[in-house]
C-alpha cells in the first residue's frame, strides 16, 4: 500500500470494515464510528485504546530557555563512542530482499523523524513508507493504535518495529496485528531493548533474546542477534551509576548529569566492535534484534 492509497486503502481499527471519508473525517457505517482528520493526517484511535500517556510536564520559566541550549550544546560537545552498522546492515539486507515497489509500514516510526538507520532502506522504499504513530508528528501518515491497526490483512510487504515493542500494553496483540498485515513470504524487523534504563513514561517490558524468539514463533526466523551488545550495556549502567552518585540523591540533579555521563562512558561501546567479532552469545546485550517472514 502505497501512501497516496492511505486514506482509501485504511478500514475501520474496530470491525475491519470500510470507511466513507470526507475532507474532514471517515465514517464507518456498521460501528457508527466516526475519525478526524486533521491536516489531512487520519486520527484511528477507538474509545478505551490501549495507549499510555506522559503526563505533560509542568511549564518551564523562559527566562532558563538561553541556560538550558546551552547545556545541550556542552553536552553535544562531548564525543560519543562506537555506533555498531548492525542496524544499517539489516536494512541494507532488507532493501536486497523486498520486492520492486515495495509497501512498508512502520509501526512507532517516530514523531519527529524516522527510526534509526532506516535511509539504509533505500530511498524507494523509504519515500512510500506509512509511519503509524500514536500522535501527530512532522513524519507521521497515520495516528493509530498498533492494538489495533487499521489495514486489511496482507496490506504489507515489510513491517519495521524498533524498539516499541517494549511501550505496549499487549506486545502479542501488536506482534498478532503485524502478522496479519503482512503479505505470504512478507518481511518484519523487530528490535527491542534487554539491558536498558526505563526511558519512557509508558516503558513496561524487556526481553531477553529467547523471549524475544518466542515473541515472534508465528513468523518464520531469518536472522537474530544483538543491535548493541555488551560494551553498549555497561556504558549505560555506568552511566547510570554516576549519575547516580554524583547527584547525592538529588533528582534534578541526576537527570542533568545522566546526560553528560553518558556521553563520558559512551566510549565503552567500542568493546563491541571487538565482541562483534567473536562468537560469545548475546547474553547480555543492551538490544537485540529479530528478522522474520511470515510463513
Amino acid at each position: 500500500m502505497a501512501k497516496a492509497e492511505l486514506i482509501n486503502g485504511i478500514v475501520c481499527p474496530e470491525c475491519k470494515g470500510k470507511l466513507d471519508h470526507d475532507d474532514s473525517s471517515l465514517r464507518c457505517d456498521p460501528c457508527d464510528k466516526t475519525f478526524p482528520l486533521i491536516d489531512g493526517i487520519p486520527i484511528m484511535l477507538l474509545d478505551g485504546h490501549d495507549i499510555v500517556s506522559q503526563p505533560k510536564p509542568a511549564a518551564t520559566a523562559a527566562s532558563g530557555a538561553f541556560l538550558r541550549k546551552a547545556f545541550s550544546l556542552m553536552i553535544k560537545s562531548i564525543p560519543t563512542g562506537y555506533h555498531s552498522p548492525i542496524t544499517a546492515e539489516n536494512f541494507a539486507f532488507l532493501r536486497e530482499q523486498a520486492p520492486p515497489g515495495a509497501s512498508c509500514l512502520a509501526v512507532g516510526g517516530g514523531i519527529g523523524a524516522y527510526g534509526k538507520d532506516t535511509e539504509h532502506l533505500g530511498p524507494e522504499i523509504l519515500a512510500e513508507m506509512i509511519n503509524l504513530e500514536v500522535e501527530p508528528g512532522p513524519v507521521v501518515d497515520l495516528v493509530a493504535d498498533g492494538h489495533d491497526i487499521p489495514f486489511p490483512d496482507h496490506s504489507f510487504d515489510l513491517i519495521i518495529s524498533q524498539a516499541v515493542l517494549e511501550h505496549v500494553k499487549r506486545p502479542r496483540r501488536v506482534v498478532a496485528e503485524m502478522h496479519r498485515l503482512l503479505k505470504p513470504g512478507g518481511w518484519i524487523f523487530v528490535d527491542v531493548p534487554f539491558i536498558a534504563n526505563v526511558h519512557m513514561y509508558s516503558d513496561f517490558w524487556r526481553y531477553t533474546p529467547r523471549g524475544l524468539q518466542e515473541l515472534m514463533q508465528d513468523f518464520e526466523p531469518i536472522r537474530f542477534g544483538q543491535n548493541a551488545g555488551l560494551g553498549a550495556a555497561a556504558a549505560l549502567i555506568n552511566s547510570e551509576l554516576m549519575a547516580a552518585v554524583l547527584s547525592c540523591g538529588n533528582t534534578r540533579y541526576f537527570y542533568r548529569l545522566r546526560r553528560i555521563c553518558r556521553r563520558l562512558t559512551s566510549w565503552q561501546r567500542c568493546w563491541d566492535k571487538l565482541l562483534e567479532k567473536t562468537s560469545l552469545p548475546p547474553d547480555a546485550p543492551n538490544s537485540i534484534y529479530f528478522i522474520g517472514r511470515r510463513k
